[in-house]
């Protein structure tokens, strides 16, 4: 049995910063700041967050200028910070609540469809 969309005037996915099939921007962040925990040079961050070179560019950038993460010249290494750390906890519990939000969503939508 399919399931139904509940609200029809709900924004779609793009406009709440959720698609599917593509990462947002707080999921990339994450996913570079988590990489850096214990430092990482470029090309490992451009791996493990499989981002282009252009794309790390731009991420690792906005997350220095927001002190989210520091390049370390000497080890040549990105490293987070203690904000970067803070914004990883806020990121985890906000994933967490998401997860919550669409296993209830589901499970009410399925209510309504039997």
């Amino acid at each position: 049995m399919a399931l139904k969309e509940v609200n029809a005037n709900a924004p779609p996915l793009h406009e709440m910063g959720e698609s599917p099939g593509r990462r947002n921007f707080l999921g990339i962040a994450a996913q570079i700041l988590e990489s850096c925990r214990q430092g990482a040079r470029r090309t490992h961050v451009l791996y493990r967050a499989n981002l282009s070179f252009q794309q790390l560019n731009k991420y690792t950038k906005l997350l220095e200028a927001q002190n989210l993460l520091r390049y370390d010249a000497d080890s040549r290494k990105y490293k987070i910070t203690e904000w970067g750390l803070t914004y990883l906890v806020e990121y985890r519990e906000l994933e967490s609540a998401s997860w919550t939000y669409f296993v209830k969503k589901r499970a009410l939508l399925e209510m309504l469809n039997r």
